[in-house]
């Protein structure tokens, strides 16, 4: 699992951004189901098609969305494009979402029915945030 910066730009009444998330079967065996879990900052929220399938829960300090991906084929790679929406915080702009804020990042592993090929943890990688 690999993925690129969320990236905000300023939008209406706050930021506006996107995160790719690229998952990958380096396996032999196909994997029926597993599950990507994106974490931020509770301010931020999820925004546009790209979360069909995901599930939300806040709590004071984070926001965990739980996505399904279904029929993850052996050597096969998918691309998730994650849409977000932040507001504004008065007197400093950035604060929901800056670089500083450390509760971004993702874990990725199957699901049941598990077809591992050998016992492992959830991966899991910080992103960065990138906001202007």
């Amino acid at each position: 699992m690999r993925s690129g910066a969320l990236t905000f730009h300023r939008a209406s009444g706050g930021y506006a951004g996107e995160l790719t998330v690229t998952v990958h079967n380096g396996g032999t065996l196909d994997v029926p189901r597993a599950e990507l879990a994106v974490f931020v900052p509770a301010q931020v929220r999820p925004a546009g098609d790209g979360w069909t399938g995901c599930t939300v829960a806040a709590d004071v300090e984070a926001l965990v969305l739980r996505c399904t991906v279904p029929d993850l084929g052996a050597g096969a790679t998918r691309q998730l494009h994650l849409g977000f929406v932040a507001p504004a915080i008065q007197g400093r702009p950035d604060e929901a979402v800056g670089p500083d804020n450390h509760d971004h990042y993702l874990t990725f592993d199957q699901r049941p029915p598990y077809v591992l090929e050998k016992p492992r943890d959830a991966l899991e990688t910080s992103f960065p945030v990138v906001v202007p």
